[in-house]
């Protein structure tokens, strides 16, 4: 095995550099003060333009687990479009806001039942030889799902007079203990599952966004939201849904 030598390093980063320089990142990058709430955030703070910019591409199936589970993943998926009436609510009269608020409740809640099987697999189950290989992994599933919880807080206050919302949190350990037992079956399945609900629910939010744009959804655009969600992301008083909806999708793309 032959390492690379120093000039070729230093040439790689001369590279990279121009590259950054030539697609305008350093000018993308936001000067802020060293208080500032944004440094909290668990992401890199860039300007709107660089942000809008940025076209999400979804990963490829290559492997038989990695295809098994693509297929899993959108059909689990297209199951929460249905029950979530989003599929064909527009057809019977439904208003496209509280359907996507609906489709946001049920992806939110199945992105976090990972977390919440690493949370119990830690606190209950024997030290399995799978759970020790994949401690690493399971701790940033953990992560994930306390980002993701305050994603479903977001929505379920938005939908907390329905009885979905109910539902969603009541079904969490349920989904949570039916993953695990996928991933204890089969763990490389288990692990491609969380990597395409990930992409999915990142186009999920890349769709609402560019309908929000279009001004497609306009109740939904000036929706206020609650303190805690603004303080969660450092957003000032007065701050729409959108604002708090790009800050999710940053969230997502750093989890993928």
């Amino acid at each position: 095995m032959t390492c690379a030598g120093p000039t070729r390093v230093w040439s790689r980063l001369l590279l990279s550099r121009q590259g950054l320089r030539h697609l305008g990142t350093e000018e993308a990058l936001l000067t802020l003060p060293r208080d500032a709430p944004q440094w909290h955030l668990p992401h890199n703070v860039w300007s709107t333009s660089s942000l809008c910019g940025v076209r999400v591409t979804p990963m490829q199936p290559g492997t038989l687990a990695d295809k098994f589970a693509y297929m899993a993943t959108r059909c689990i998926h297209n199951s929460l479009d249905m029950a979530s009436g989003f599929s064909a609510g527009s057809l019977l009269g439904q208003s496209r806001e509280f359907l996507w608020l609906r489709r946001l409740l049920l992806l939110e809640t199945a992105s976090v039942a990972p977390g919440i099987f690493s949370s119990i697999a830690q606190e209950r189950l024997p030290p399995l030889r799978q759970l020790q290989q994949d401690r690493v992994w399971l701790k940033e599933c953990l992560w994930d799902a306390q980002q993701g919880q305050m994603h479903l807080t977001i929505f379920s206050d938005l939908c907390k007079h329905t009885n979905l919302a109910h539902l969603a949190l009541a079904s969490q350990k349920a989904c949570a203990w039916s993953f695990g037992l996928v991933y204890l079956a089969w763990p490389r399945f288990g692990r491609w599952c969380v990597e395409h609900s990930h992409e999915a629910v990142v186009q999920a939010y890349t769709e609402l966004l560019e309908e929000l744009d279009a001004g497609r959804l306009p109740r939904l655009s000036e929706l206020k939201v609650s303190e805690d969600a603004l303080s969660h992301y450092g957003l000032a008083q007065g701050a729409t849904l959108r604002e708090v909806v790009v800050k999710i999708r940053q969230d997502q793309m750093l989890a993928r």
